[in-house]
């Protein structure tokens, strides 16, 4: 391969990393975000924060930089808020973030 090739991939590289950068929101301190790193072809939230709270499922995005699903929040209070998982049709809860029992299931909170 040549070189000429070489930088014409390395530059292509950095600016489509740059690209996909600049749309990771959760770098502001405004914006709050959830993040599930587990394999998954769908995942969705559930919470206390939604709207009907525990009923309305929020979709998450799948962020093709570090090939994980978030959902950013920009007018979140301040709080805890009591959250599960729906992956794939099923509620689970991440094993990396704390988990609590509360009206009688395990849940994740922040």
């Amino acid at each position: 391969m040549s070189e000429s090739c070489v930088r014409i991939q390395a530059s292509y590289k950095g600016h489509y990393t740059r690209k996909l950068y600049h749309q990771v929101v959760e770098f502001d301190s405004k914006y709050k975000s959830v993040k599930w790193v587990h394999p998954a072809r769908e995942v969705a939230i559930m919470g206390d924060m939604t709207d009907p709270p525990w009923i309305a499922r929020l979709q998450m995005d799948f962020c093709k930089l570090r090939r994980i699903f978030v959902k950013y929040f920009a007018k979140l209070r301040s709080g805890i808020y009591y959250y599960n998982y729906v992956v794939d049709g099923e509620i689970k809860v991440a094993k990396e973030l704390p988990i609590i029992e509360h009206m009688g299931t395990s849940q994740q909170y922040r």
